[in-house]
């Protein structure tokens, strides 16, 4: 009997709960929505903290074929369920059904990137992707800098939440756009707000109605002369 896809999501799901926590020695909690409707399999933060944690969507390709050098899978996603976010992120593996493990190396990748690059195609109310890697190290392709070795998963994870991270807002804040073509994050930054107040103008200085106003330099000229010829 063939696994149904829900059960391979299942063992996808478990397994890299599993790299998360164990390999940084419990470092990091892993929870588990109670709802799917925003395309969230794990949610990862670190533990003993209440800072933002990152949302993590698994998929995986699972067959018995040991000697492999590509990674294919495609992603669907209903238009109204479609979300871009610096926190939310892709986990993407191929599993060898054989060995019980992933195919080294597994791919941790942005949802801004995913969307973008991983060939998306739209057809009626579903968006497709396709996600094309290489496994081979040797190879540098578009997918070649989210390579994580399977044992530098939780690692990775980490470095992303503590950062600095180049797919990570350093300031501010996001703010999700409408659906569409302009669908994604805006990024607004922590700037303080100036005041609308207007200023008030200066009083005109007050001069001294005792002094004598100030004389022209041709004026004091022509008395000079007028006395002199006296």
């Amino acid at each position: 009997m063939a696994l149904t896809k829900l059960q391979k999501g299942a063992i996808g799901e478990n397994e890299f709960e599993k790299l998360a926590i164990l390999e940084t020695d419990g470092a990091l909690q892993v929870g588990r929505p109670l709802t799917h409707d925003e395309r969230r399999d794990r949610e990862i933060y670190r533990r003993g903290t209440i800072a933002a944690g990152l949302a993590v969507q698994v998929r995986i390709r699972m067959d018995a074929l040991t000697a492999r050098q590509t990674i294919w899978i495609t992603v669907t996603v209903a238009r109204a369920h479609l979300r871009s976010s610096r926190r939310f992120w892709y986990f993407l593996g191929d599993f060898d059904r054989k060995a019980m493990r992933f195919h080294e190396p597994v791919f941790l990748v942005p949802s801004t990137v995913f969307h973008r690059k991983a060939n998306p195609r739209k057809h009626r109310d579903v968006w497709y992707f396709h996600f094309h890697a290489s496994l081979d190290p040797k190879v540098r392709d578009a997918w070649y800098r989210y390579r994580v070795e399977t044992k530098d998963v939780g690692k990775r994870l980490l470095s992303i939440l503590e950062g600095p991270h180049p797919a990570l807002p350093q300031r501010g804040r996001e703010i999700m756009l409408p659906l569409g073509p302009a669908a994604g994050v805006l990024f607004v930054s922590r700037r303080p707000a100036q005041s609308t107040a207007r200023r008030r103008p200066r009083p005109p200085a007050k001069r001294d109605s005792l002094r004598q106003p100030r004389r022209s330099r041709a004026t004091t000229r022509a008395a000079g002369s007028t006395a002199r010829s006296r």
